[in-house]
């Protein structure tokens, strides 16, 4: 059975996307989804991928354009969130607070969170969440360079309680001195 789907830049249009129904019929223990470099998905096609596993614990995003704040993503996130332990969305400038308060709230047991370069992701408590992220252990925000130090530690004590590992290379208003001081001494 297969357990893993990738379709780095295959996946151009919603026809290819409707093959996944087919696939989940003989393979229903589906449990991570790989889209990369697919610009032309539609909101069809996310819908198309709600309707493939039942048991999806991983997502993984990669340069997919406007489709992370359209309303079949959101209910990808509502629909799964609860078995979602891996979530990557890099490279894309629709993610944002809003997205990221979505996944929070929706994805409860959490472990790996990466939103790599997504410039729009800056950790801003204009969307604030009161739902912590109690399992996650993996943060990685490298390259998300509107991210201040204020609302880094602001998320890190409100969100991430156990987080273990943090990534955030090119965050350029974080320094090095900030982590040693400030979050280092405080969750490590």
């Amino acid at each position: 059975q297969i357990k893993k789907l990738n379709f780095s830049s295959t996946v151009r249009n919603v026809s290819q996307l409707l093959s996944m129904k087919a696939l989940n019929d003989s393979h229903p223990g589906l449990k991570t989804i790989r889209l990369s470099n697919s610009p032309n998905v539609s909101e069809e096609g996310l819908k198309d991928i709600k309707v493939c596993s039942k048991e999806l614990d991983e997502i993984i995003w990669h340069r997919n354009g406007h489709i992370l704040s359209s309303i079949p993503m959101q209910e990808l996130l509502v629909d799964y969130g609860q078995s979602l332990l891996r979530v990557t969305m890099t490279n894309q400038k629709s993610m944002d607070d809003a997205v990221l308060k979505l996944i929070c709230i929706c994805c409860p047991l959490l472990m790996h969170l990466n939103v790599s370069d997504c410039e729009n992701c800056s950790l801003e408590s204009k969307y604030p969440c009161d739902k912590k992220l109690w399992n996650l252990d993996a943060l990685n925000v490298d390259g998300c360079w509107k991210i201040t130090p204020e609302n880094l530690a602001r998320f890190l004590t409100m969100q991430a309680p156990i987080l273990n590992h943090l990534s955030c290379t090119k965050c350029y208003k974080i320094s090095n001195d900030f982590l040693a001081k400030q979050i280092v001494p405080n969750k490590f």
